[in-house]
């Protein structure tokens, strides 16, 4: 079913449209900010492996801290948790723009930045999901969701290219500016934001915990789900990790790795577009089948294709991993309590964490132990077979979006 309506109708609601706004500064932002984190630990002195060092922090923090986020969100007014990370976010970016422009800045600061946004992300993520089902009716939170999405693949794309432009041209400094100066605004359009919704009986952290856990534990269909998303993750890490590597070594360096990830953009930004008004019928069925292309990058690239025909995998592959997402968001949005939903959405994403560090570490001595060829094969078959299991279970088969795109039959 396509119903172009569904995107209209969720622009519309004045709430969603604030924090669509924010949500694509903050985007926008973070985009910018990614190219920087390298240059600045080099510009302080730093080496590559300080490079990592930076980035691991920030990552691990996000994963130690998420669970204790999605708690955190059922507990507290959802506005006031994501409003408190973004200001939290500013000030921290426009203090490492200062530190850099004075020359004052020193690794501890940039490690100590990272960690600061790990933290702000752990807590804000499971947040900002919940406060989309409660800013648009239910049968319009897989167009909002898509909005969200495309904005955010828009800026992946634009986002690097314009930080390398300020990077070339003005500086360092100025990239965590604007960083921080996408927080402010971010956090301007989030104090306009009125909609909340009760809370649930608090009990302590643990109970809480817990209570998060069996909502996910008792909904069969959504544990083998997010098992089947990790293994996912976990195989096109093999990608990520070996495409560079070959890209030099096939295909005569990095501009070739530039068109792949140029194909995974653009087909991002088509998945995102597609799940503005396509609603199937059986949602989980059409969206683990738009995971199994996948594996398309990798065997192509592990069979030595040419580059075009890499880059079209690239394409199609992203492109069901955007109605993926949007189809996803959609079903779990409607099928758990609304004083849950922090938790939940933190499930989901520790699983995504864990895989796609796990699969960037095993790719490398795994390929160098049996060759690039037979790791992305190996990979493929770990991506695409978990998905394949999944469409065949009846509990997954079960749900099914009505005319209106609701849910129904979920068990």
């Amino acid at each position: 079913m396509f119903k172009f309506e569904r995107a209209g109708g969720a622009i519309r609601q004045r709430d969603f449209r604030l924090l669509w706004a924010a949500q694509s500064l903050s985007s926008a932002g973070d985009a910018v900010a990614s190219v920087a984190v390298p240059f600045a630990v080099l510009e302080v002195g730093g080496s590559v492996s300080e490079v990592g060092m930076v980035l691991a922090v920030k990552a691990l923090v996000r994963l130690v801290l998420v669970l204790v986020g999605g708690v955190w969100s059922d507990r507290l007014p959802r506005r006031l948790v994501a409003l408190s990370t973004f200001a939290l976010g500013a000030a921290v970016q426009l203090l490492v723009a200062l530190l850099l422009y004075t020359g004052h800045c020193r690794m501890w600061h940039l490690v100590l930045a990272a960690a600061v946004l790990g933290a702000g992300f752990a807590f804000s993520r499971p947040a900002l999901t919940a406060m989309l089902r409660e800013s648009v009716p239910a049968a319009q939170i897989q167009a909002a969701s898509s909005l969200n999405s495309l904005t955010r693949s828009i800026a992946d794309v634009v986002g690097p290219a314009a930080g390398g432009v300020l990077l070339a041209y003005v500086g360092v400094s100025l990239a965590y500016l604007v960083d921080g100066a996408t927080f402010v605004l971010a956090a301007v359009f989030l104090c306009l934001y009125t909609t909340e919704v009760a809370r649930g009986k608090r009990q302590d952290f643990i109970a809480d915990l817990r209570a998060g856990w069996t909502e996910v534990r008792d909904r069969g269909w959504f544990l083998v789900n997010i098992i089947a998303h990790a293994c996912w993750n976990m195989g096109f890490s093999a990608f990520l990790v070996l495409a560079p590597v070959l890209s030099r070594s096939e295909f005569g360096g990095a501009r070739a790795w530039g068109m792949m990830s140029a194909g995974l953009g653009v087909g991002a930004v088509l998945g995102c577009l597609i799940s503005l008004t396509w609603v199937p019928r059986r949602p989980l069925v059409v969206a683990n089948a738009a995971l199994i292309p996948g594996a398309l990058p990798l065997l192509s690239l592990g069979h030595g294709l040419p580059l075009p025909v890499i880059v079209v995998c690239c394409g199609v592959s992203s492109l069901g991993l955007a109605v993926l997402n949007e189809v996803w968001t959609a079903v779990v949005s409607q099928s758990f309590p609304m004083e849950v939903m922090g938790r939940v959405n933190s499930y989901d994403s520790m699983l995504s964490m864990v895989a796609l560090p796990l699969g960037m570490a095993v790719s490398g001595p795994l390929s160098t132990w049996v060759g690039a060829e037979a790791t992305l094969s190996f990979a493929a078959a770990v991506l695409a077979l978990p998905c394949l299991v999944v469409i065949c279970m009846p509990q997954v088969r079960s749900i099914r979006f009505d005319r209106q795109g609701l849910v129904v039959s979920p068990s």
